[in-house]
């Protein structure tokens, strides 16, 4: 086997290349390798042969070449598998290609929801789900999808806030109402995706009244509450309170467990109403009655369920009912402590300087359930019964926040906190 090196620098090259690139293609066994031509102290780069061809062009074709990294693009501007950063992963006819884009989109969003996916073409994550939203709104006509990307609009992102990507965010009559980050499954997706239908569809039953009623598909807004309320979403349950409170009015028929859920759910929705309205308006009159409303609703639903078994065996709440229930209990605790929802912070900083007050920890506590933050509360209530107390009744107290805690959120998609915290509590109690 022969290996042929040559430098090529002047005019002769030309047909010396044509000539040499014929012997090899005739041959199996020699392999030519051009070599880079020398610029010597008298030729200049500015300088071309006598033929007028510019020192450095290429005369012939060679072996295939690794893209050469240029001063215009840093190896920074491609990802890990290669792809330059700006390529279009996706139909442009999702994607954002004007900040005021989104001025129309506010608008429409009063007619449909819109779900707004915010993504970098450099970011992994980024290419599968993007791909799983699209797939999933092809199947909700009234949902619209649309795409930004965070390097070509970096202060949207900023203003929105979008610190972490992939992030989803769903806009609804002019907010934003739910919003995730990271990779979700399919599933997931399509659940999300009919959270954000069922609010488009909630704008048709805005006008409904009894007879309407009966139109309802109350399974899926049901659903739809229900989720936002154990996500801790107000404004995701606050969507569907019109369309369950038409069909409680209503004469459609049923089953006991549907309509006494819609109670529950009614109930506990007007607890969430309860809190952000008394924050702003600071009225006990108006708390207290809200408070009642909640109660009344809350009875009622554990009245169908009553009815429902008559004389045959125990009652067995549904799980929606328990946990209306058990937020009202811990609503009514929260009010006892005067706590409203924006102590938050400072009730939760004289906690942090000292965790084992058995006051202080009770506070932080039902704090955090004020505001939705379930999860927290279930870890700070666990801590009650850590907390330094002076007689058995606090010890008693802890218990009873820790399980309406456990109630209050054990539906849907927060049942596995629950279940998590009460296999805590047991090996608490058993130590």
């Amino acid at each position: 086997m022969f290996l042929i090196l040559r430098a090529s620098s002047r005019s002769r090259s030309r047909s010396y290349g044509k000539i040499i690139s014929k012997l090899i293609a005739t041959s199996s066994s020699c392999f030519y390798v051009p070599m880079v031509p020398m610029i010597t102290k008298k030729e200049t780069k500015s300088e071309r042969t006598s033929d007028g061809v510019k020192r450095g062009t290429r005369l012939f074709s060679c072996f295939p070449m690794v893209p050469m990294i240029t001063k215009k693009e840093t190896k920074s501007e491609r990802t890990s598998d290669g792809v330059k950063r700006g390529t279009r992963l996706f139909s442009s006819s999702y994607e954002i290609k004007d900040p005021t884009e989104l001025d129309a989109l506010v608008q429409e969003s009063y007619k449909s929801a819109v779900v707004i996916d915010f993504y970098a073409t450099w970011c992994g994550p980024c290419k599968t789900l993007t791909p799983r939203l699209i797939k999933t709104v092809k199947a909700q006509r009234n949902v619209i999808l649309k795409t930004v990307d965070v390097d070509a609009f970096p202060s949207i992102a900023e203003a929105l806030r979008v610190n972490s990507l992939p992030t989803v965010m769903m806009l609804w009559e002019g907010k934003f109402v739910e919003q995730f980050s990271g990779v979700i499954n399919e599933d997931e997706c399509e659940r999300f995706m009919k959270r954000a239908s069922e609010l488009s569809n909630s704008k048709k039953d805005d006008d409904a009244d009894g007879d309407e009623g009966s139109d309802i598909d109350i399974q899926s807004k049901l659903e739809v509450a229900l989720q936002g309320l154990a996500e801790g979403s107000a404004a995701t349950s606050a969507t569907q309170r019109d369309a369950l409170i038409a069909f409680v009015n209503s004469k459609q028929i049923s089953p006991p467990s549907v309509r006494a859920d819609c109670y529950a759910a009614l109930c506990m929705i007007e607890l969430q109403r309860t809190t952000h309205k008394n924050s702003k308006t600071k009225n006990v009159e108006t708390l207290d009655a809200s408070i009642e409303n909640a109660e009344e609703l809350v009875k009622a639903a554990e009245q169908i369920l009553v009815d429902a078994k008559g004389k045959a065996g125990s009652v067995q709440f549904s799980a929606p009912t328990i946990a209306a229930r058990a937020r009202l209990k811990l609503r009514m605790r929260a009010e006892e402590h005067s706590l409203e929802f924006e102590d938050h912070d400072l009730v939760t900083s004289a906690y942090l300087q000292n965790p084992k007050n058995f006051q202080l920890n009770e506070r932080a506590a039902l704090s955090s359930v004020l505001i939705g933050d379930y999860e927290t509360a279930c870890r700070i209530s666990l801590e009650l019964l850590k907390a330094k107390s002076s007689d058995d009744k606090s010890k008693i107290l802890a218990r009873e926040i820790i399980v309406e805690v456990i109630d209050s959120i054990n539906f849907g998609a927060s049942v596995n906190l629950a279940e998590r915290t009460r296999r805590r509590l047991a090996s608490l109690l058993f130590a």
